[in-house]
């Protein structure tokens, strides 16, 4: 609809803040096939320091979300480390910022240091079951890799089962740092705890998150709130574009409605005054993988 001789103008101010930080990266040859490569991935960064809470702790400890999955790559490289080597290396990486937009993981998919063709397999953990023994084990994202038969396959042999992802609408499956490497054709498998308690079965599962859901639910909307931010500062002229995609992020992710209100507050309070760009760099500024506002992670290579 065109209103003859009405105009409309908008901007919003941009600031950038650099930090430095690094993915870390570990290897173990393998012995017939060391130029195959299976990776084993998981964040070591989570949010970081914060606003303090009533008793002043500003820490956000990220203990599940990612303490528990950088504890499984240590424990995987000690088990790999003191057997018999695999036929294919192994490589293990401690990706950076994941929770800031998977910025280590797609600048590692960017600038791989192991040959993307002869990656033949790769697992994401992302969070470790921290309920107790399940009867099951879940996969986020059913249907994306064949890794989930031979999941399958060894599950059984402790007697359980594999599920199918049980929130897809709420693309998890998409917003985890195996996807920057999936969508170039890296057989990626992200696993989770599972459905239901060997003792309590689906109910005690579902108790035990509902202690857990006020918790959860804040650091998925201060995780949302940076995404969005760092989108804008990325394009910074498509405001609508920006707003379209965080009411399409509160229909599908966060169905609260005081989460909802915390998103729309923030991501004003960004347009008005600063949106956040968290830029990580010691690559050059020309490559052509930095974004707008600076240039990318690097890779810190652990032998």
């Amino acid at each position: 609809m065109e209103i003859p001789g009405a105009t409309f103008d908008a901007s919003y101010d941009l600031t950038s803040d650099t930090i430095e930080t690094a993915n870390i990266v570990g290897r173990l040859p393998g012995t017939t096939h060391a130029n195959e490569t299976v990776l084993y991935t998981a964040h070591w960064y989570h949010i970081g320091i914060g606003s303090p809470d009533a008793n002043g702790d500003a820490i956000f400890n990220g203990a599940v979300d990612n303490a528990t999955g950088t504890a499984a790559l240590i424990e995987l490289a000690r088990l790999y480390g003191s057997g018999p080597r695999p036929e294919r290396s192994i490589v293990l990486i401690g990706f950076t910022a994941e929770e800031s937009g998977l910025l280590g993981s797609e600048f590692y998919a960017a600038n791989p240091i192991y040959d993307p063709a002869l990656t033949v397999a790769g697992f994401n953990i992302d969070g470790m079951n921290v309920l107790g023994r399940m009867t099951d084990v879940s996969v986020t994202g059913s249907g994306y890799s064949s890794l989930e038969l031979d999941l399958a396959r060894h599950a059984a042999l402790q007697g359980r089962t594999v599920s199918a992802d049980t929130e897809p609408q709420a693309g998890y499956y998409f917003r985890s740092d195996h996807f920057p490497l999936a969508k170039r054709g890296i057989p990626m498998l992200y696993a989770d705890g599972g459905t239901a308690l060997r003792i309590g079965g689906a109910a005690a599962v579902e108790a035990a998150k509902m202690r857990l859901r006020p918790i959860l639910m804040t650091s998925l909307a201060f995780t949302l709130a940076v995404i969005l931010g760092t989108s804008a500062a990325y394009a910074k002229s498509r405001i609508v574009d920006r707003l379209v995609t965080m009411i399409s992020l509160i229909g599908v992710s966060v169905p609260h409605f005081w989460l909802a209100i915390v998103l729309v507050i923030i991501f004003a309070v960004e347009l008005n005054f600063a949106s956040l760009c968290i830029t990580l760099h010691r690559v050059p500024r020309t490559s052509k993988t930095a974004p707008d506002c600076g240039a990318p992670v690097t890779s810190t290579h652990v032998t």
